[in-house]
């Protein structure tokens, strides 16, 4: 149990990490998109060759095409659905967000629970994926 609670924290530490340069100073877009896009490409890659070969090894290529699927129209659906309703763009950050990290909680937890491990590769990408997500929902006026 402390030890699935030490490593969630590792990996959700860079949430604050993220935060705290967002507070330090303004950031150009240029470099939040940079940074954003490092950050997914990171985790993408993590889920292209951790998660998704062990998924498809383990319960097949149909069962893991529709969880992605799931996601993405969950996603689709519920910014769909704050966008109609005149949100700001916030809002829409904070649902990737909260999509995000139930998996990538649930797959540390797992991992753990069945005594594999956790993959530092999976980490790693959690952590750098995190950072400029926390770090671009910085209050209105900090970004320039």
């Amino acid at each position: 149990m402390l030890s699935a609670l030490g490593w969630g924290a590792l990996a959700a530490v860079s949430l604050v990490a993220g935060t705290l340069l967002a507070f330090a100073r303004a950031w150009p877009d240029g470099q939040i998109g940079l940074v954003l896009a490092f950050g997914a490409g990171a985790l993408i890659s993590a889920v292209s060759f951790e998660l998704a070969e062990e998924g498809v090894e383990v319960g097949g290529a149909g069962p893991v095409g529709v969880g992605f699927a799931l996601g993405a129209l969950t996603y689709f659906v519920l910014d769909g659905l704050i966008e109609r309703g005149g949100s700001d763009p916030a809002s829409a950050l904070a649902l990737g967000a909260f999509l995000d990290g139930i998996p990538e909680q649930l797959v540390l937890g797992l991992g753990l629970a069945v005594g594999e491990g956790v993959s530092v590769a999976l980490l790693a990408a959690i952590f750098v994926s995190n950072l400029p997500e926390a770090s671009t929902a910085s209050p209105p006026g900090r970004c320039s």
